[in-house]
């Protein structure tokens, strides 16, 4: 299809350029085009050139074909070109879809937007129309009809997809639509693609007329042609016109050139007119070595035929291009037939005759020719004869499972068995007692037998005209076999035989992939005439330790044996048995499934088995999982009561009892039975917390439920002389998640707050608001960039030097300590002329850093500067004066933050609390990365 395009595209770009170039008295090739169309298949060259030369381009193919006689670029002259109807003969040329019998097409209808309501609500009331509505497909009849019941039979044969959509609108009913249509290019399969056999021996049908243009040439001429180039056989038999080439040698040596003439003589030099016409060949050489030993002594004749004579031949009856044609004289039957396009889809390839002075001299069977490589009835053509190809008559299909699937014409053969053998046999997936013949009575009604072709009355079946015979394909399935699947080494079918056994088919552990589960091997099986679907399932390590135990089960014809892998959850495999299940629950026979959760290996639903009690549900689940609580389970069941209600009941099951083979606690399962395991209390995962940094033994450290951080600290030997508690870093996964998605609630706001910001921008003279979205927007790309930490204030040091809890912080796993450094730095962010770190130095107070970083910008908010601690906290206040007293020290490891004056721009005023977040967790992740 790109191809096809891009030859489409190729002509009406020629056919534009040229008529751009007419008022010039010459246009020159450019190397594009010279490529493009060399990239074009011969076929689409040749199409290309007719369509432009049929267009006035006459000089074209000297222009571009013959590339041997001029330089690239070489101009030539064009006229006009008419790119209407150059866009119109490029179109029939390619392969456009128009509407055929049988076809398949797509109609998407809406209503149209200017209907009138009342239009519109009596559309949607009819309810043959309203279904149009949205998307359907169509499927037309033979004749290219599109049946619409209650409201009309359309005919389309030969339509476009457009044209189709045209049609369809132009009637009453469908006048309130909008209608595209799309015609599906469906690939015809099975008995709709057979097709009859032998026809495409002729290949094209010879150049066909396209608005009056010779388009599409196919190669009978060129087959045709072949024939002249063939050696001449002895038995040709000589005629007027035939050119005979005599060497002559010995006493003489001379090369002779002899014309048969009209009167059937040849004008021998020396030896007068001498008879030719008539003789064969061979007999003619042998006559002039005989002339030639006898007239010229010592002189000897080689002789060979030179330019044959040309024959005029007829080719009629039911062939594509029937009339009269002249040929070489060496032409045969089947040259003819070329000349002609081949034979119709009418026309017999079994009864080809050629007549010769009113007589049929020969009959081609070319099945023969196709089937057996016998030519013998080929015959050589002579001046006058007439080829005739009468119609087909018996006509057959056979389909399916067969060698060679298509319509046969049938001659001598007459029964299935020669039907069967002329298409060269059934494949050995033939299901060879099982084809159908279709046959169509005399009246009209449609047939089908069942017919077993091993069986010598049924090969003998006479066929009739249009008959069909269909092979079917034997089975997929298998008899007398059993299937392994799953977690094996070893999946597929299986011979079965009986008293077979499950230790027969899994005979040792090799055949098991690592970690399977031996305790629940599940087996589906089929029962009854209706093939039901039922469980059982068995213990495989018991019954390999003793095959002679029960868990050795017997093995039934189509069983499937699944083998499960530990600890993987089995939902996709048992969710197609539950399935099946399912569909075979009756109001009698509720669903057959059973439910297990809790700790276990693998909860989930499962099928259940006759007699399947509460251990076996327990092996389904792969056992109980290592923090599951034995002393007690829970069952609920549903049952219906005798007022037809259901009602739910709580059975406590004692799993001890059960581990130990107590019968008694081991209940029969019920459907819709669910059992839950419940926990060890308070079990739980080993927690763990990692210290990093200033403990003399710093690593990964499990901690006891409860634990505490100053319990680990002893644990790790405390900290080191050159720790700083003050600056310690606490952080937790849950924080950091929690801080993950507050991030993303603010991105949300902020995005939403550009989006209003942005339509405001688009009616503010003053700029502000504009101002305000550059700002917004550097604010959300830091925002999306920023990485929680998950950080937890905690005072380290207070913690160490007091023995109470106040400060003490309960352990979760995952969490982790960073301890620093003794620190010297104030570090000074935000809006100041230079954003640095200084050294500390005792007595200096929150401004006199500032002053250190140059001070204040013009964006800065002097009321609203606050210090972050080196622990986390935050100290605020809107006046200075507040660090002058005690609690306004400077202590090393601070952060002084500097926010920029929001209330300078209105519209940002309410992110001001976003960048005092992203402050702070820059402040933290700088911390950690210390590390």
């Amino acid at each position: 299809m790109r191809r096809t395009n891009h030859f489409l595209s190729l002509i009406l770009l020629l056919a534009a350029f040229f008529q751009c170039a007419a008022v010039s008295a010459q246009v020159a090739v450019t190397p594009e085009m010279m490529r493009a169309y060399q990239n074009l298949t011969p076929e689409q060259r040749a199409q290309a050139l007719r369509v432009l030369q049929g267009s006035g381009g006459g000089d074209m193919e000297a222009g571009i074909e013959d590339d041997s006689e001029s330089d690239e670029g070489a101009p030539f002259n064009l006229p006009a070109f008419d790119l209407g109807a150059m866009a119109d003969a490029a179109a029939d040329g390619i392969d456009i879809l128009r509407i055929e019998g049988d076809d398949t097409i797509v109609v998407t209808a809406t209503l149209k937007l200017d209907a009138e309501p009342a239009d519109a609500r009596s559309f949607m009331a009819d309810v043959n129309r309203s279904r149009m509505i949205g998307s359907r497909v169509y499927k037309l009849d033979q004749r290219g009809v599109l049946e619409l019941p209650g409201i009309a039979s359309i005919p389309l044969a030969g339509l476009k997809a457009d044209e189709v959509a045209i049609r369809l609108g132009s009637e009453a009913l469908l006048a309130a639509l909008d209608i595209d249509v799309t015609i599906l290019p469906l690939t015809p399969f099975g008995t709709a693609a057979l097709e009859p056999f032998g026809y495409t021996l002729f290949g094209e049908a010879p150049a066909k007329s396209v608005r009056g243009k010779s388009v599409g040439a196919g190669r009978s001429a060129f087959d045709a042609r072949s024939s002249a180039n063939l050696p001449v056989p002895s038995d040709y038999v000589i005629g007027p016109g035939d050119s005979i080439r005599v060497q002559l040698y010995g006493n003489e040596n001379e090369t002779l050139t002899l014309v048969v003439q009209r009167d059937g003589t040849i004008g021998f030099p020396r030896l007068g007119p001498r008879p030719a016409a008539g003789l064969t060949f061979g007999e003619l050489s042998d006559e002039i070595g005989r002339w030639v030993g006898k007239e010229l002594i010592g002189t000897e004749a080689s002789v060979s035929m030179g330019r044959l004579r040309s024959i005029r031949v007829f080719v009629v009856g039911d062939v594509k291009t029937p009339g009269g044609y002249t040929v070489s004289g060496l032409a045969r039957m089947t040259n003819a037939l070329f000349m002609a396009g081949g034979i119709s889809q009418i026309g017999s390839l079994r009864q080809v005759q050629l007549r010769r002075d009113g007589k049929t001299v020969s009959t081609l069977d070319l099945y023969a020719l196709l089937l057996q490589g016998d030519t013998r009835h080929d015959m050589q053509l002579r001046a006058n004869d007439v080829v005739f190809v009468p119609p087909a008559q018996t006509m057959v299909g056979i389909d399916g499972d067969i060698r060679r699937p298509a319509i046969y014409e049938l001659r001598t053969e007459s029964t299935v068995g020669e039907l069967i053998a002329l298409a060269g046999g059934l494949l050995p997936t033939a299901d060879a007692t099982t084809v159908q013949l279709g046959r169509v009575s005399r009246r009209g009604s449609r047939s089908i037998e069942t017919l077993d072709v091993e069986r010598e009355a049924d090969l003998a079946k006479v066929l009739r005209s249009g008959d069909l015979l269909s092979v079917l394909t034997v089975l997929e399935e298998v008899d007398d076999a059993v299937s392994l699947t799953g977690h094996t080494t070893r999946a597929g079918q299986y011979e079965w035989t009986p008293g077979m056994r499950i230790t027969d088919l899994i005979s040792n552990e090799r055949m098991l992939k690592p970690k399977a589960d031996l305790g629940y091997v599940l087996i589906r099986r089929e029962q009854g005439a209706d093939r039901q679907a039922t469980v059982l399932s068995t213990d495989l390590g018991a019954a390999l330790a003793d095959p002679a135990s029960p868990a050795n089960v017997q093995l039934h014809v189509r069983d499937r044996v699944i083998v499960f892998e530990l600890g993987v959850v089995r939902a996709a495999t048992v969710s197609a048995i539950l399935e099946e299940f399912q569909a075979q629950a009756t109001r009698g026979q509720p669903f057959q499934m059973v439910g297990i959760s809790g700790e276990v290996r693998s909860p989930g639903s499962y099928p259940l088995e006759a007699d399947m009690r509460v251990s076996d549900l327990l092996r389904a689940g792969g056992g109980l999982g290592s923090s599951a609580f034995a002393a007690g389970a829970e069952l609920t069941r549903y049952i219906v009561d005798a007022s037809g209600e259901r009602e739910t009941r709580l059975i406590p099951i004692d799993l001890e009892a059960i581990l130990v083979g107590d019968t008694s606690a081991d209940l029969l399962l019920s459907p819709y039975d669910y059992l839950s395991i419940k926990e060890i209390p308070a079990w739980e995962k080993q927690n763990e917390i990692e210290l990093v940094g200033e403990v003399r033994f710093p690593g990964v450290y499990p901690v006891r439920r409860g634990e505490t951080l100053r319990s680990v600290l002893e644990r790790a030997g405390g900290l080191t002389d050159h720790a700083f508690p003050a600056g310690s870093v606490f952080t937790r996964e849950t924080l950091r998640d929690r801080e993950a998605d507050q991030l993303k609630v603010l991105e949300r706001r902020l995005e939403a707050d550009l989006a209003g910001l942005g339509l405001r921008a688009a009616a503010d003279p003053s700029g502000n608001a504009q101002q305000a979205m550059s700002v917004g927007q550097a604010l959300l790309e830091q925002l999306r960039n920023t990485q929680p930490t998950g950080r937890l204030v905690i005072q380290l040091d207070k913690l160490i030097a007091t023995d109470t809890a106040d400060y003490d912080v309960a352990l979760r796993n995952g969490d982790k300590l960073h301890i620093p450094q003794k620190s010297q730095e104030i570090m000074v962010l935000g809006e100041v002329q230079y954003a640095t770190s200084h050294l500390f130095a005792p007595g200096l107070g929150r401004d006199a850093y500032i002053d250190l970083s140059g001070g204040l910008t013009s964006n800065a908010d002097g009321k609203r500067i606050y210090v972050v601690r080196a622990n986390g906290a935050v100290h605020a206040s809107r006046s200075s004066r507040w660090f002058r007293g005690g609690m306004g020290r400077m202590y090393p490891g601070d952060t002084i933050v500097v926010p920029m004056d929001t209330d300078r721009v209105p519209s940002i005023v309410q992110w001001a609390s976003i960048t005092q977040i992203l402050y702070n967790l820059a402040i933290s992740v700088a911390a950690v990365n210390s590390f």
